[in-house]
């Protein structure tokens, strides 16, 4: 079961996920991305160039893997959204279905909820 209780509206396509995960780029920046970071500097931890930062990035938040983060001002962070990936075979009555689960972190909808009232609190004082 995943932490974040807000998890189950973003259920995870299987190939999505894996697909993503199998491609060595991406495996490459969810290693290095310890903390939230700005593509430039997810490209130079991994010595990546910039538009296959981006490319990747965009596979990674399309999968819910990880969340692009907007500051006025600032460059754009990313931040990975997953602590764990399970795989699963789920026996239906007449087909087994592949399933995963991406875990997420340890955030709650409160903390989520503050975290976005500090966003428009932010741009709304013009930081």
């Amino acid at each position: 079961m995943s932490s974040n209780p807000l998890a189950d509206a973003f259920s995870p396509n299987p190939g999505s996920v894996f697909g993503v995960l199998n491609d060595d780029d991406c495996q490459r920046m969810v290693e290095r991305m310890d903390r939230p970071m700005t593509a430039d500097e997810i490209g130079d931890a991994c010595g990546l160039p910039r538009s296959t930062v981006y490319r990747k990035l965009e596979r990674l938040v399309e999968a819910n893997l990880a969340e692009k983060q907007l500051r006025p001002g600032d460059a754009a962070t990313y931040r990975l959204t997953f602590d764990r990936v399970v795989l699963s075979v789920d026996d239906g009555t007449d087909e087994r279905e592949l399933s995963v689960e991406v875990e997420q972190g340890a955030e709650t909808a409160a903390d989520q909820l503050a975290d976005l009232w500090s966003e428009v609190r932010a741009e709304r004082d013009g930081r």
